[in-house]
């Protein structure tokens, strides 16, 4: 009881007459500030979901080049030609130019 007419005291008149005029205005800064709080969070939410988004494709992605690397390691022998690599490596889908790049050929 006592919080109330501390708080009303607080927007009472001399004359005694309550000021509406501060009452909303008090009342629309408190709207205002739930509002950014609520905009704030939201925005965080959003943000959470997008990275959860990013981090699932981009574990998707991983996962895919394993598993092409583990072909492509089980594939490949280590006296094979070049030539003979990008045939292989043709055969997996990836590009002849990466795979000659990356390949050491210790033949001869």
């Amino acid at each position: 009881m006592t919080r109330t007419r501390s708080l009303y005291r607080m927007f009472r008149r001399a004359d005694g007459a309550t000021p509406v005029a501060s009452i909303v205005i008090a009342m629309i800064v408190v709207t205002c500030a739930l509002a950014t709080v609520g905009v704030i969070r939201v925005s965080r939410q959003h943000d959470v979901l997008r990275l959860g988004f990013e981090l699932s494709r981009r574990s998707e992605q991983v996962g895919k080049l394993q598993e092409t690397r583990r072909r492509v390691k089980s594939n490949e022998a280590p006296t094979q030609t070049p030539t003979q690599l990008a045939f292989r490596w043709e055969a997996l889908e990836l590009p002849v130019v990466q795979a000659l790049s990356c390949t050491k050929w210790q033949g001869g």
